[in-house]
C-alpha cells in the first residue's frame, strides 16, 4: 500500500533533516578542532610558564634504553630513541611532552624527529631518585657526530595524583597553569656524541728498573678517541689496595728523579679522560707499570798489603761488599774488565789504583781509589845529565824549576847519592851519579821503615842526575833515603828541621 504523508508530517521530516545536517556540521568542526589540538599541542594554551615539570637532560639511547655504543663512526646513520630525564616540584602522574629534534643551528627536523606523547609515569623527585626517565617509543635517525637539539617543546600536566593521560597521544593541560612552553629561540641540547675513549698502546707504559738515586720514566702512547684526552698519572704502593693521583703529573711522560730504594715495587698507570663534543666523558686506563729500584753496592772496604823493603808491589782486596744470598756483585780493577773475584789485585809501590763494584745485571756501582804517592806530594824539579863532557837536559816529570847542576868528579866511576842541604827545612836536593844507565828508584822512609814518598822511579841515565824534593809543612824529623838500581842499593840519613 502506498503511504501518504500529511502536511504536518512533511514539515516534521524537514525539521529532522535540517537538524541532522547542522548536527553533522557541528560534529565535523568538533572533530577537526580536536584533531588540530592533539597534533599541535602548543596551540592548547598560551602564556604557559610554570616550571613544575622540567626536562633536566635530553639524550639518545638504543632500543633497550641503553646509552649509545661508543664505537659509532662519525657520519654513520644511527637508529636511536630520545630519552628525557624529568623532575617535578610536586608529585604528578602523567605528563604530555611534544617537540621537534632538529639539527643544531637549523630548522631541519631529523628523520622521525617530530615527537609528541603523553607518558603515564609517576613524577616524584627524591634525594635518591631525583629524576624520572621517559623514552619516546618511535625511533629517530641520527647521523653520528651531528649536533642535535630538542626545540618547540610543550609540556602539559594535570592536577592531583590521578593519571593525567587518557591515552598516549599528546594532550592539553588541565588548566592554564599546568603547562610550559619553550621560547621560540630556546633549545635543549641532545646528548648526541658518544664519547670514544682513547686507544692506549697495550705495551705502554713499560716497566722500568733504575739504580737508587737514578731517574725513572714512564710514557703512555695512545691514539684516537673523542678530542684530546687529559692525562692523570696514578701510583700504588705494594701494600696499597688502590691507585691514587700524583699531583701535577698530567703529561704523557711521568719522570721520577732521584728514586729511593723504598720505591721498589711501586706501580704506575695513566688514566686518559676523553670528552665528546656534547660534553660526554669516558676514560681509558693504561697497563700497570712496575718500578724496580736496585740499591747501590754501598761503601767499599778494602784490605791492603803494602809493599815492603823486599817487595816493590802490594795487594788490595775488597772485603765489602761481597756476594751473599741476596746480592751478586762483580769487580773492576783500574780499567780491567769486570770479574767475579774481589781480589787480591796487585799494585806497584807508589802507583795509584781504583776499584769499582757493580751489582750484576745493572749499572749500579760504587767506587774507591787511591792516588799514587808521586801524584800526591812529590815535586821533582829537574834532571840534568852529563857524560864524557857532553851535557843535555832531560825534561822534568812534574812541573818544576831547573836548578843549577852540582859539579861532581866522575873519574871514580862509582854510583853514589848526595843530599843537600842536610839538615833541611822544606826542600832537599839529591844528586845521583850513575856509572851506567838503568832503571832506578829513589825513596824516602821514616825511622820505623814506613815509606814516606817515592821521589823518582824510572830511567836513570848514565852521568849526573839532579832531583829536588819538597816536603813543606811536614814533621818527620829523622828520615832515611834509599836509592836502588839493579843490585846496587845506597842509603843515607836526612834531618828535617822545622822552623
Amino acid at each position: 500500500m502506498k503511504s501518504t504523508l500529511t502536511c504536518r508530517q512533511l514539515q516534521n521530516r524537514k525539521h529532522v533533516n535540517i537538524f541532522r545536517y547542522f548536527s553533522g556540521i557541528v560534529f565535523l568542526f568538533a572533530g577537526l578542532f580536536f584533531t588540530i589540538t592533539s597534533a599541535a599541542q602548543t596551540g592548547c594554551k598560551t602564556g604557559c610558564t610554570s616550571n613544575d615539570v622540567q626536562i633536566k637532560r635530553a639524550y639518545l639511547v638504543d632500543a633497550g634504553g641503553n646509552a649509545l655504543s661508543t664505537n659509532c663512526t662519525y657520519g654513520d646513520a644511527i637508529t636511536a630513541y630520545l630519552a628525557l630525564d624529568l623532575t617535578a616540584s610536586t608529585p604528578r602522574v602523567g605528563v604530555s611532552i611534544s617537540g621537534n629534534v632538529k639539527i643544531h643551528g637549523t630548522e631541519t627536523i631529523v628523520s622521525g624527529g617530530a615527537l609528541a606523547r603523553c607518558f603515564s609515569n609517576s613524577l616524584i623527585s627524591t634525594s635518591t631518585n631525583p629524576t624520572t626517565r621517559v623514552i619516546y617509543p618511535d625511533p629517530i635517525t641520527w647521523t653520528c657526530g651531528t649536533s642535535i637539539d630538542l626545540k618547540n617543546v610543550f609540556i602539559a600536566w594535570g592536577t592531583g595524583n590521578t593519571n593525567f593521560c587518557t591515552g598516549t597521544a599528546a594532550q592539553c593541560p588541565a588548566t592554564s597553569s599546568k603547562c610550559w612552553s619553550q621560547p621560540i629561540a630556546g633549545y635543549i641540547p641532545v646528548v648526541s656524541y658518544p664519547c670514544v675513549p682513547a686507544g692506549i698502546t697495550s705495551t705502554t707504559p713499560a716497566d722500568d728498573a733504575e739504580c737508587e738515586g737514578g731517574t725513572a720514566s714512564f710514557t703512555v702512547a695512545y691514539s684516537g678517541g673523542s678530542g684530546t684526552p687529559t692525562i692523570q698519572w696514578q701510583v700504588k704502593a705494594p701494600a696499597a689496595t688502590s691507585f691514587t693521583n700524583i699531583s701535577g703529573e698530567t703529561s704523557a711522560t711521568l719522570t721520577l728523579n732521584n728514586v729511593a730504594a723504598s720505591k721498589n715495587g711501586y706501580q704506575y698507570h695513566a688514566v686518559l679522560t676523553s670528552t665528546s663534543e656534547s660534553n660526554q666523558s669516558c676514560t681509558a686506563t693504561s697497563r700497570d707499570a712496575t718500578l724496580t729500584v736496585y740499591s747501590n753496592p754501598g761503601t767499599i772496604t778494602v784490605t791492603t798489603v803494602n809493599p815492603t823493603c823486599s817487595s816493590s808491589t802490594g795487594t788490595v782486596t775488597v772485603s765489602s761488599p761481597v756476594d751473599d744470598v741476596n746480592n751478586d756483585y762483580e769487580y773492576q780493577y783500574n780499567s780491567d774488565p769486570y770479574g767475579d773475584s774481589p781480589g787480591p789485585f796487585t799494585f806497584t809501590a807508589g802507583a795509584g789504583y781504583s776499584i769499582t763494584v757493580r751489582r750484576k745485571n745493572t749499572t749500579c756501582t760504587s767506587s774507591t781509589s787511591c792516588a799514587g804517592e808521586t801524584l800526591r806530594t812529590s815535586s821533582i824539579l829537574s834532571q840534568q845529565q852529563s857524560s864524557k863532557g857532553v851535557s843535555s837536559t832531560v825534561k822534568p816529570i812534574s812541573p818544576a824549576t831547573a836548578i843549577a847542576p852540582v859539579n861532581i868528579d866522575l873519574s871514580s866511576s862509582q854510583t853514589n847519592v848526595k843530599a843537600y842541604p842536610n839538615p833541611f827545612n822544606d826542600k832537599v836536593k839529591f844528586v845521583v851519579t850513575s856509572e851506567k844507565a838503568g832503571i832506578g828508584m829513589l825513596e824516602i822512609f821514616n825511622t820505623l821503615g814506613q815509606k814516606i814518598i817515592t821521589v823518582y822511579q824510572g830511567l836513570i841515565p848514565a852521568g849526573i842526575n839532579n832531583f829536588e824534593l819538597s816536603l813543606p809543612g811536614q814533621n818527620y824529623a829523622n828520615l832515611i833515603y834509599r836509592f836502588r838500581m839493579g843490585e846496587k842499593k845506597i842509603t843515607g840519613k836526612l834531618l828535617q828541621v822545622n822552623q
